[in-house]
């Protein structure tokens, strides 16, 4: 994504670590950064499970979120693990299962 000059992209240690030790001093974030267009995106609306298939099979360990052709955000992996640990911990049901017994809920007789 490029507006009047300004790029859009993603810059992690392992392209940092890419960049010879000797050129740090002289590499631009632009230069090592990958932009937008060869990242793995994902929307707004695309479920968690999908983001975290997509996080694992192409090793990657963020995904731009973008809606509209406008970045909304970053999801990181670490996000995602620390949700499901605190979901695990808390033993939270999911959304199925709380769906099912909010219906349920609803049909018990006062």
């Amino acid at each position: 994504m490029e507006d009047e000059g300004h790029f859009v992209g993603l810059i992690t240690p392992r392209d940092v670590g890419s960049i010879p030790r000797d050129r740090w001093d002289k590499t631009t974030v632009r230069e090592a950064m990958r932009p937008l267009h060869e990242l793995h995106l994902i929307t707004p609306d695309t479920p968690v499970l999908d983001a975290l298939k997509l996080l694992s099979s192409n090793d990657v360990n963020q995904l731009p979120v973008v809606a509209n052709g406008t970045l909304q955000g970053v999801l990181s992996r670490s996000q995602l693990v620390q949700l499901l640990q605190v979901r695990s911990e808390l033993q939270l049901p999911d959304a199925s299962s709380a769906t099912t017994k909010q219906r349920k809920w609803n049909e018990k007789p006062l």
